[in-house]
């Protein structure tokens, strides 16, 4: 995996970081692979790397040929391959490298970016649209006008549909019908939280990244989705890449550092960064999520929402679920939850755990002040305590 930040152009085979830098020490903007060459580009430079002896070597494509104008700000935002050629992308120009050679097309309006999408290069405005490119033509996609003046950070063919992620209003969606808004429900959520890049996995699954709510992995099947921020696992909310390595899992150019989510495991981790929740000691389904028994007392996870449970704080043990009741062992003593309250059934403190018996009906609990004995599943407010066993 290749990866470049304000300071180093990273490779990672797994187990080791290398890093390297650019001969004119400048930042680095874009990494492309094309078989054994990896293309990078940066301010008023292009190039490739290669590997020879276990290091990577850079040979500069634009280094002599006078590309740039003294008077230019060019940087090479992106870099994409296209009928062969590989095209080094900044705001206003394009260069070219075609059988060796390269070539400078001066653009006649400013984009954001451009986008190989069925067997055409789109080239994305920022104010007039977004139009193709034929040689050294543009042609603008007059049934598109509805983008004129938004920026675009992605667009990505699927299913015979043409989807176009804008920065500030959501995605749009064209087909042979014309282009429409995009029906998703998360779509108004999308427009506030300014799109900086997205990609499909496959027809069904299709990751976008924003600059202030982490990134979405959305089920176009059921139209359900999962948001990855600051709140369960990534280190910031600004995401400003997307990759995926041969396994499909995800990774992540975030604004400080790099994530790696192993999205299609069968296994989700879910982390608190905000404190909030703590040390979790026991985890039992409900009907919409999940009830959490933390040091900081019980928690419910629905909607994709950590919530506490009113009256709940101090360190909570324990949660068994007996039909559909959940008694909760709590250092202040055991509580019965339902969907709507909380309330306190006896006074032992501290139930550590709470077990069925292999030989009746009883329950059996340990606490603070040793193991009780419950016989009848529907009252927890009388119990038995076995003598002499602590």
């Amino acid at each position: 995996m290749y990866f470049a930040n304000n300071h180093y152009f990273l490779r990672y085979d797994g187990v080791k970081w290398e890093k390297y830098t650019l001969p004119n020490k400048t930042i680095i903007r874009s990494v492309f692979v094309d078989g054994d060459k990896i293309y990078t580009g940066s301010y008023k430079e292009f190039g490739y790397w290669y590997r020879e002896n276990a290091k990577m070597i850079y040979v500069s494509l634009s280094k002599g040929l006078k590309l740039f104008s003294d008077t230019g700000n060019e940087e090479i935002w992106k870099i994409v391959k296209f009928n062969n050629a590989i095209y080094f992308q900044s705001f206003n120009e394009i260069y070219i490298l075609d059988r060796g050679k390269v070539r400078l097309i001066q653009l006649p309006f400013q984009i954001s970016y451009c986008f190989p999408v069925n067997g055409e290069l789109l080239l994305a405005s920022v104010r007039e649209g977004v139009y193709k490119m034929k040689g050294n033509s543009f042609i603008k996609i007059d049934e598109w006008k509805l983008l004129e003046n938004n920026v675009i950070h992605s667009i990505e063919n699927n299913k015979d549909k043409t989807y176009i992620f804008t920065q500030k209003n959501g995605v749009f969606v064209s087909t042979s019908s014309g282009l429409k808004v995009w029906d998703n429900p998360l779509n108004s959520t999308l427009k506030s939280s300014n799109i900086n890049v997205a990609k499909f996995i496959n027809d069904d699954k299709l990751i976008i990244g924003t600059a202030s709510e982490g990134v979405y992995s959305i089920d176009l099947k059921n139209n359900t989705f999962l948001n990855i921020n600051r709140n369960n696992v990534l280190m910031n909310n600004s995401v400003l890449s997307i990759a995926f390595d041969k396994e499909n899992n995800l990774w992540l150019g975030l604004d400080n550092g790099i994530a790696h989510i192993e999205i299609n495991s069968s296994v989700s981790i879910f982390s608190d960064n905000s404190g909030a929740l703590g040390s979790v000691y026991s985890v039992v389904t409900t009907e919409k999520g999940y009830l959490m028994a933390s040091n900081h007392g019980v928690f419910k996870y629905e909607d994709k929402k950590l919530s506490l449970i009113p009256n709940s704080i101090g360190q909570t043990w324990n949660i068994t679920k007996i039909k559909d009741k959940y008694i909760i062992g709590h250092n202040e003593g055991t509580f019965l939850y339902n969907t709507a309250t909380l309330t306190k059934i006896n006074s032992i403190n501290g139930g550590w755990n709470l077990v069925k018996s292999n030989l009746n009906n009883n329950y059996l609990q340990g606490s603070y002040s040793g193991i009780h004995i419950y016989k009848d599943s529907e009252d927890f407010s009388n119990s038995i305590q076995i003598n002499n066993f602590l």
